[in-house]
């Protein structure tokens, strides 16, 4: 899966997106994810992880 995060394994989440009748829609909802470089490589991270990692270094 492309959308998923590096750290935490984060993946697009299923909902229904309703009309104004009230009528379901499957969808999907990526994660908001971030290109950010840890070392030499680059890793696609979550935005949650991401404010955990500057808390922690």
């Amino acid at each position: 899966m492309p959308a998923t995060c590096a750290l935490t394994g984060k993946t697009y989440k299923t909902v229904k997106k309703r009309s104004h009748s009230h009528r379901g829609t499957n969808t999907k909802v990526k994660p908001n994810l971030q290109k950010i470089r840890i070392g030499n490589k680059s890793v696609k991270v979550c935005t949650r992880a991401l404010r955990t990692l500057k808390n922690k270094f």
